[in-house]
């Protein structure tokens, strides 16, 4: 099984996804990490928060990941993303989720992935009971690796039909929530084309 990195990158304003520039960067970082990990990375924009890209894919192991993050390509990639990013304010978690099983066009066309984080100091249970008869696609579940006590987080696919996304609550509420559509930045599309 693997496990799913959720990433939070903050830019210092609205990344533009048609900069050579910035194309360029992206592809570069995508083309390494995923050679690193074995696996895609998959790009993802908030229009509520259009400052950040929000950057999910999967690795066999946190130590995996840790020794790319110490690794020489992952260093250039902040020293050249320096100018673009508020490296302060970028957030990352490992979940236990496995990232193969979330489904290849999450956030495409007419879905958005809503990921949600739940307090763990509560009693919450991984479930798939979620999800509502017609509503969702999938869901997906699993704690914050770093800490036995860690939040839990959940990946849902809802089907967003061109309107509001509004995911149904369950008894707890998360903490924080955010709905997402797949950019492909180093090509310069959004989830609209995709």
């Amino acid at each position: 099984m693997t496990i799913t990195e959720f990433a939070i990158i903050v830019f210092n304003s609205p990344p533009d996804f048609s900069d050579p520039a910035l194309q360029s960067l992206f592809q570069k970082l995508s083309s390494w990490q995923s050679e690193c990990s074995g696996l895609p990375l998959r790009f993802f924009t908030n229009r509520d928060e259009p400052t950040e890209v929000y950057l999910v894919t999967g690795w066999t192991s946190v130590a995996a990941h840790e020794g790319w993050i110490r690794g020489e390509r992952n260093q250039e990639l902040l020293r050249v993303f320096g100018p673009y990013v508020d490296m302060p304010r970028i957030r990352m978690v490992h979940v236990g989720v496995d990232f193969e099983a979330m489904q290849k066009d999450a956030g495409c066309g007419g879905m958005v992935m809503v990921v949600e984080r739940y307090d763990g100091a509560r009693r919450w249970r991984e479930t798939t009971s979620f999800v509502e008869e017609g509503r969702y696609a999938w869901s997906l579940a699993g704690r914050d690796l770093a800490r036995d006590d860690g939040d839990a987080f959940r990946f849902v696919g809802v089907r967003a039909d061109g309107g509001e996304v509004e995911v149904g609550r369950d008894k707890l509420t998360p903490i924080e929530r955010w709905a997402l559509r797949r950019v492909e930045p180093s090509l310069g599309q959004s989830s609209a084309v995709l």
